[in-house]
């Protein structure tokens, strides 16, 4: 992980009593006329919001286990629809892949394409005198491929074959497969899906992978002559299915803090360094400038996820993986105009809230041996400088307790959700397992609710099984909120 930018330096401030105007001054600090390549220290005092407490916590941390690595699980991590008639994937683990034809060319045709699992036939990428396509993709955070695949097709005078190779880097070429034929080669932009194998290919020294389709006339039957100048190749639903590599945890609360240059959007500075109580200011030298800043504070047990490099405040997003669900994270964004010195007062939010169930049966429950928590839907992410950004995160994690329900009839976990204005939907499957290892029930609930409020579940763990009535829900705002649920 990179723990600084060379653009800025941290120092810290021990007994030096520095003056310096706030941005909340009343006077326009554009009008200091300072030189916009002069350099400013930016010092920013860190307050924490009130960290909950309740009997339940001393368990649950006792109940912390590591979260499942994202490399043991196979999902896409490159997906192109091209329905939005972009070269931008609608899925990618981290920014940087790009698509180009003969040479360095940039495609730009689009046309019909077909359906792919819950994706409209929508569009494809179609492009004529197609000899050779690229598609380059970066391996940072990538731990194995497991495949590549695609749909394709031709006009009447396209190829109806194609060789397939990679590189690593700038590397020579190697092939792949070669004599890839159509199956569908008589009628014209009829579909061939083709699959390669790539669990073979070790990903471990490399930066970046390309493959390259290199097209041939192929077995054409009576239909017409190849001609490579005026063919039309069409190819759509290209997906790279793999794993990524597990981010290493980090032991004790981390601060992340990143300053985005607000016109042009890139990273201009950051810092990632522990994170203590009271600790002294952290200072930053920025040049003259208007600036986004965000501020992450996760504590020891989360797991944060990052993009692999923080390049841009479009791209820039983090959560907490579902599994680590003791993680706390706090944050705050800011916009400053930087053209002399600053002290700022930083306040941090709780960008997460507490879920928590209190079992009502009246019998004994140690007939439960573990209970497992699955969230439905899709992950919950922040991107606080890109509201349209696609969900990025691949976590298919669960959370499992072994709770002690002769001590407590209650479990409770934190749910990462950002800073929202309106509420957002939380659903979980909530699986109960007896001590041989049966499945004794499956609870499905769920509420709406924004970061920093307590969603309380209530009602019967097992009851009489087979169980008929439903959790009652509470919202607790003695953080900001208390949703209840009675069930």
């Amino acid at each position: 992980m990179l723990h600084s930018q060379n653009s800025f330096k941290l120092t810290w401030l021990s007994g030096l009593i520095i003056v310096l105007m706030t941005v909340g001054c009343q006077k326009d600090p554009r009008s200091a006329g300072s030189g916009i390549d002069d350099m400013y220290t930016i010092n920013f005092d860190l307050q924490n919001a009130t960290v909950a407490s309740s009997p339940g916590n001393s368990s649950l941390l006792n109940q912390v286990q590591q979260a499942n690595d994202l490399n043991d699980i196979v999902d896409y991590l490159f997906f192109w629809s091209f329905n939005n008639e972009t070269l931008q994937p609608d899925v990618a683990i981290q920014p940087g892949a790009q698509i180009t034809y003969n040479d360095g060319s940039i495609p730009t045709g689009f046309a019909a394409g077909w359906p792919f699992e819950d994706y409209a036939a929508g569009r494809a990428l179609s492009q004529t005198g197609v000899r050779e396509l690229v598609v380059e993709v970066p391996l940072q955070v990538i731990a194995s491929f497991e495949s590549l695949a695609f749909d394709i097709s031709s006009s009447a005078t396209g190829p109806k074959a194609f060789d397939l190779y990679y590189r690593f880097g700038d590397a020579d070429w190697q092939l792949l497969q070669g004599n890839n034929q159509f199956s569908n080669f008589l009628t014209s932009q009829a579909r061939n899906s083709f699959t390669f194998n790539l669990s073979a290919l070790n990903l471990a020294t490399y930066e970046r992978i390309s493959f390259q389709l290199v097209t041939a006339a192929g077995e054409r039957g009576a239909g017409s002559a190849y001609n490579e100048n005026s063919g039309a190749l069409r190819i759509d639903n290209l997906r790279l299915r793999g794993t990524v590599k597990a981010a290493e945890r980090i032991e004790g609360d981390q601060l992340h803090v990143y300053a985005f240059d607000q016109v042009t959007g890139n990273l201009t500075a950051s810092v990632i360094q522990d994170y203590v109580p009271n600790m002294p200011a952290i200072s930053m030298e920025l040049p003259h400038g208007q600036y986004r800043f965000s501020f992450v504070r996760r504590t020891g047990d989360s797991d944060l996820l990052l993009p692999a490099f923080v390049s841009s405040a479009d791209t820039y997003f983090f959560t907490n993986r579902f599994s680590a669900y003791a993680g706390e994270i706090f944050g705050v964004e800011k916009s400053i105009f930087v053209n002399q010195n600053i002290r700022e007062a930083v306040l941090l939010d709780r960008y997460y809230s507490q879920i928590k169930f209190q079992f009502t049966d009246a019998q004994d429950l140690s007939a439960v041996d573990r209970v497992v928590v699955v969230r439905r839907g899709e992950p919950l992410f922040y991107a606080p400088f890109n509201v349209q950004m696609a969900n990025p995160v691949l976590d298919q994690s669960e959370i499992e307790l072994s709770p002690s329900f002769a001590q407590s009839k209650e479990l409770q976990f934190n749910q990462f959700i950002g800073r929202v204005d309106n509420p957002v939907n939380l659903s979980y499957s909530i699986l109960i397992y007896g001590i041989n290892g049966e499945l004794l029930r499956t609870l499905e609930v769920s509420a709406v609710a924004r970061n920093n409020v307590q969603v309380l579940f209530r009602g019967e763990l097992l009851g009489a099984l087979p169980f008929q009535t439903s959790f009652q829900i509470a919202i607790n705002e003695e953080w900001d909120e208390q949703v209840e649920v009675q069930f």
